[in-house]
């Protein structure tokens, strides 16, 4: 009887074994192809690199729209979380510093970011200087961890609201939305690079990953017909006329940007 058991509890190892062989081949010679694709695409990410858009400037090379040197901040919630396991109650911790350096976000918003499942997210797209370097602190001395801090453009009209139905703006991913700024918008917007790097599911690189990097082409300037001289003292006159229509309730008042065209 415990012969026949023996063979028997052998013969369902031997079994086992054999599917575990046939599957084991199936996954690395049958399926090799699918399976390192998947690998490939989950270790690999691609970081877009933003072009900087080219300035425009008035007939005579002064800037009317150029770009402000700004900071984005990212966090990957998988290294503020291996934090948390080891101690207790640092998230919370972590997201009241940063609301107390970055005033436009509320504890509860960072905390809600920090906490996330997703890899790699961003906090604060558009922080100056000043701010960027109290957070580099709080990250060199451990306060804060799982952040990275990446350079961006804000464009930006040195003159204000001078010329701005003629020159346009820009949405928040610095596309031309109007104007001179959307018209010409794929000249000066330039190529967008790109960083392509293997990582793991935390957002780390690996050893041995494999790491490119494709240089943005920045846009093209452009050069206006307009002298800010003559268009200041245009819209000057345009609003003394436009202020003494108003006053006297004498015409309707003109739309600056119908005599501007």
């Amino acid at each position: 009887t415990s012969r026949k058991r023996l063979v028997f509890v052998f013969a369902i190892v031997i079994v086992l074994f054999i599917v575990l062989a046939i599957r084991l081949g199936q996954i690395q010679i049958i399926n090799a192809d699918e399976y390192s694709s998947r690998a490939l695409e989950q270790q690999t990410r691609d970081v877009p690199i933003t072009a900087k858009r080219g300035n425009i400037y008035d007939t005579n090379g002064k800037p009317l729209a150029i770009n402000q040197s700004m900071n984005t901040i990212w966090v990957r919630p998988a290294e503020v979380a291996e934090r948390e396991k080891k101690e207790e109650g640092y998230t919370q911790q972590m997201a009241s510093v940063l609301a107390g350096i970055l005033d436009d976000l509320t504890e509860e918003e960072i905390y809600e970011t920090i906490t996330s499942d997703t890899s790699l997210l961003r906090l604060q797209k558009y922080v100056d200087d000043e701010k960027t370097e109290l957070v580099r602190e709080a990250v060199s001395d451990g306060t804060v961890t799982g952040l990275q801090i990446s350079e961006t453009v804000k464009r930006y009209y040195p003159m204000g609201a001078f010329a701005s139905h003629v020159i346009g703006s820009t949405n928040d991913d610095n596309n031309g939305m109007s104007g001179i700024e959307l018209y010409y918008d794929k000249y000066l917007t330039g190529t967008q690079g790109r960083w392509i790097k293997n990582t793991d599911a935390s957002g780390r690189n690996l050893t041995n990953g494999i790491e490119k990097y494709y240089a943005a082409e920045n846009g093209l300037n452009l050069v206006m017909t307009i002298d800010e001289v003559i268009q200041h003292y245009v819209e000057s006159a345009l609003e003394q006329v436009d202020r003494y229509y108003r006053e006297n309730d004498e015409y309707e008042p003109v739309h600056r940007s119908a005599l501007r065209s």
